[in-house]
C-alpha cells in the first residue's frame, strides 16, 4: 500500500544469533581485507582470537599470511567442482595453517572450536631467521602428516579408517580419563568425518554403532561425545571386509 506515493518502509529485527553471525562475517572480512594489504605485515607472535565455527580465511582469499595454533582446533576444506567437500586435514595445537605455493589460498580453514593462532607474514620463510626456520620445520611435519593421511585413506578398509581416526580423536579431544576408558568430544559433526575420511554419513554412522555393538567404544549423550574403553583393541579393529579378504588369499 502507498502512502504519500511511497512504499511503507520495511523494519526488520534481527535476532541475537543473526547479529552475532553478521559480526563475525564482518570481523572476518576485516581481517581478510587487512591482510591483502601490502603493508599488513603481521608481527611475529601477533595473536588473533577465532570463534568456534568461524573461519580464518577462505579459499581465494590473499595468502598474506601463515598461522600456527596455539589452542583450539581447524579443519581445512575444499569445496569440489560437483558441490562434495572433502576435508584435507585436521589443524591441532603447534601445527601450522595458511602455506600455499601462490598468492591466493587454495583452501579454506575453519575453526571447530573457539582457538587462537599466531600469525605470521609469509615471508618470513625466507629470512633465514629463527622463526622463518622453525616455521618451515612444521611445515615438514605437515607434509608428513598428510602423507600419513593419505595413507589412511588409500590403503585401509572404511571400518579402519573409522577406527584409527577415533584413535586419534581420543588422543587429542580427551576430557577424562578413569579406569573404564578415556572419555572425549569430537567438535565434527558425522558429516564432516565423513567429508574427512572419504566416507559416506551412513557408512560413519554404521562403523560406530558397530564399535558399540562390540563393546569397543560407547556413545554419550552430548553430540560428538564418547568413551572408548581400550584404545589399543579399537587401534586394532579390522573389518570385516578386511578378514573375509585374508580368509579368501
Amino acid at each position: 500500500m502507498l502512502h504519500g506515493g511511497r512504499y511503507p518502509r520495511a523494519r526488520f529485527h534481527l535476532s541475537s544469533d543473526v547479529r552475532i553471525t553478521m559480526f563475525d562475517r564482518k570481523h572476518a572480512a576485516l581481517h581478510r581485507e587487512a591482510s591483502s594489504r601490502p603493508d599488513a605485515n603481521f608481527e611475529p607472535g601477533a595473536k588473533l582470537a577465532i570463534a568456534r565455527r568461524q573461519a580464518l580465511f577462505h579459499a581465494n582469499d590473499p595468502a598474506a599470511s601463515l598461522y600456527e595454533v596455539l589452542t583450539g582446533s581447524f579443519m581445512v576444506c575444499r569445496l569440489l567442482a560437483d558441490g562434495r567437500r572433502q576435508i584435507v586435514s585436521l589443524v591441532l595445537p603447534g601445527a601450522l595453517c595458511g602455506f600455499t605455493h601462490g598468492p591466493l589460498h587454495e583452501y579454506s580453514c575453519e575453526a571447530l572450536v573457539p582457538s587462537t593462532v599466531v600469525a605470521y607474514d609469509r615471508a618470513i620463510l625466507s629470512t633465514g631467521s629463527e622463526i622463518g626456520v622453525g616455521l618451515a620445520a612444521k611445515m615438514e611435519q605437515e607434509i608428513c602428516a598428510l602423507s600419513e593421511h593419505i595413507v589412511l585413506l588409500g590403503r585401509r578398509t572404511t571400518e579402519e579408517r573409522l577406527a584409527m581416526f577415533l584413535v586419534q580423536c581420543a588422543r587429542n579431544w580427551k576430557t577424562a580419563s578413569d579406569q573404564n576408558g578415556i572419555l572425549f568430544r569430537i567438535p565434527m559433526t558425522r558429516v564432516e568425518i565423513g567429508d574427512y575420511l572419504g566416507m559416506s554419513l551412513e557408512t560413519v554412522s554404521r562403523g560406530i554403532a558397530s564399535f558399540e555393538r562390540r563393546g569397543l567404544i560407547r556413545t554419550g549423550g552430548r553430540q560428538g561425545e564418547m568413551r572408548v574403553f581400550d584404545l589399543d583393541a579399537l587401534a586394532s579393529a579390522r573389518s570385516t571386509q578386511r578378514k573375509v579378504r585374508a580368509h579368501s588369499g
